[in-house]
């Protein structure tokens, strides 16, 4: 408490004085801290050369001199971090590394701070620009149509696409090209730089895949591909077997054979004595031809097996093979033969 205390000197003057007793002073401290500098490690990013983070640093003190409480650096929009970047504020010594900064611009950041007497001061603005945009171009879809075909019915189709640059303008460029196709296939895009395209030569059943790479306006690319199967559907004619022999050639050899198509010619008799036939356009007018007097000189039957294959692959399915049986009857030194399957088509399905 307050106390007023009195001097008397006779003659002289008197002195009074007030004072406390047991108390200080209550004011709250209101003085904001002191920054006394802020900065970032690079003021510019060329994301060309693959930079896309930066350190802030700042330098403050409390206004008693003390350390500051607490810090944080933000980001004054705009424009706000691009999406995925951040900023790390728990580095300490009132340092905050940013990543992510992958689009092109002018950022601002800003040091507040607290200090000892949880009073917060705001910094002056840091700025950083960043010289280029690495985002990809957007594709928003992309296909075939039709997205399957069926050889040699169908050979050609359009691929299409839709895409924008990641700032949401026009792409540069696009491109397709033919990543695989089936052996022996040759197929040929009409323009390889629109956006929709037809392709022709489609002719081998298989699988053909399509690449597309797409160009933003910041010169950034990304690549996708698009996929069509083309299935097959195919009535392969066989000339007409032989009805007696030795005086006639059996000839097993097909015609109307698509060029995808190969077929394996087994002699269940004798199974060491077989025939593989080339491609169709290339076919030996020999293959899938025997003389039988050449192997069958005593009765009985023998099985032949034409086994069909796509591109070196194997045909499944019930009409994969044909199986021809020849009954073999000696007769007065003579040998005829009858057929027990005189079939002189077959129909070849396959669907990837």
């Amino acid at each position: 408490m307050k106390k007023t205390i009195l001097i008397l000197l006779t003659g002289f003057i008197l002195f009074a004085f007030a004072g406390c007793e047991g108390d200080t002073d209550n004011t709250p401290d209101v003085r904001e801290p002191v920054i006394t500098s802020v900065s970032a490690d690079k003021t510019m990013l060329d994301l060309a050369e693959g930079e896309t983070s930066v350190t802030l640093n700042g330098s403050a003190l409390s206004a008693d001199g003390s350390p500051i409480k607490s810090y944080a650096w933000k980001v004054v929009s705009p424009p706000a971090l691009p999406e995925g970047a951040a900023i790390d504020n728990t580095v300490g010594g009132l340092v905050a590394n940013v990543t992510g900064l992958n689009v092109a611009g002018t950022y601002k950041f800003e040091l507040e701070v607290t200090g000892s007497n949880d009073v917060k001061a705001t910094s002056d603005i840091v700025e950083v620009v960043v010289l280029a945009d690495l985002r990809e171009p957007v594709i928003s879809s992309k296909g075939a149509t039709p997205s399957s075909i069926t050889v040699p019915a169908t050979t050609s189709i359009e691929l299409n696409c839709s895409a924008i640059s990641a700032d949401g303008s026009a792409i540069k460029s696009v491109l397709w090209s033919v990543e695989s196709a089936p052996a022996g296939a040759s197929p040929v895009i009409a323009n390889a730089s629109l956006a929709a395209t037809g392709v022709t030569g489609m002719t081998v059943a298989g699988e053909y895949k399509f690449k597309l790479v797409v160009t933003g306006n910041n010169n950034v690319t990304k690549t996708e591909y698009v996929t069509v199967n083309a299935g097959l559907y195919a009535e392969v004619e066989f000339v007409e077997l032989a009805d007696s022999f030795p005086a006639t050639t059996i000839n097993f050899t097909p015609t109307n054979m698509p060029a995808s198509i190969t077929y394996k010619l087994i002699d269940s008799r004798d199974p060491q004595n077989s025939w593989d036939s080339t491609e169709w356009d290339s076919r030996e007018v020999s293959t899938g031809q025997i003389t039988a007097a050449n192997y069958y000189a005593t009765g009985g039957s023998t099985t032949f097996t034409q086994t069909f294959y796509l591109n070196g692959v194997r045909f499944t399915g019930v009409n994969s093979e044909r199986t021809v049986t020849i009954n073999v009857t000696t007769l007065g030194g003579l040998r005829f033969a009858t057929l027990s399957e005189n079939t002189v088509a077959v129909t070849l399905q396959y669907q990837p």
